[in-house]
């Protein structure tokens, strides 16, 4: 019987995006993750491993928790309403740190909130792993 093959960095990353593109339901917060990562094909954002985490989406260079910080990542609301985030200074990110990083964004249209989260990127966002950002290559 052969061996089962370990799944490649793009089988992993792929699988990621495709199960936050297929984010069930039809509740606010499924809507504006699926426009999210929608607007994210075929951007830079691509390259990265999606996460969520309330109400935001997030984007880190390693597949597995805990995740990288220093990218940007995009708050969501009903209304639509999207709000694109630097990254934390303090690598701190999301709704955890004591105060927000820099606001890139704030617009009804998840593309332009993509747009200005891919203007963000750090230089080296290219370096992508499996695993978790303690086993950083």
């Amino acid at each position: 019987m052969p061996a089962e093959s370990t799944p490649s960095l793009d089988e992993i990353r792929d699988a990621t995006w495709d199960g936050t593109l297929a984010c069930t339901g039809d509740d606010w917060v499924a809507m504006r993750l699926r426009q999210l990562a929608a607007a994210a094909q075929g951007t830079p954002l691509r390259n990265l491993f999606p996460y969520t985490s309330h109400n935001s989406l997030h984007f880190s260079r390693c597949s597995h928790y805990p995740f990288t910080q220093d990218c940007p990542w995009i708050w969501f609301a009903p209304e639509p309403h999207f709000v694109a985030y630097a990254p934390h200074p303090t690598g701190i990110q999301g709704n955890l740190a004591d105060s927000q990083p820099p606001v890139l964004l704030d617009t009804d249209d998840p593309a332009a909130a993509v747009a200005a989260a891919v203007q963000a990127l750090p230089p080296h966002y290219g370096t992508v792993w499996i695993g978790s950002i303690e086993s950083q290559p």
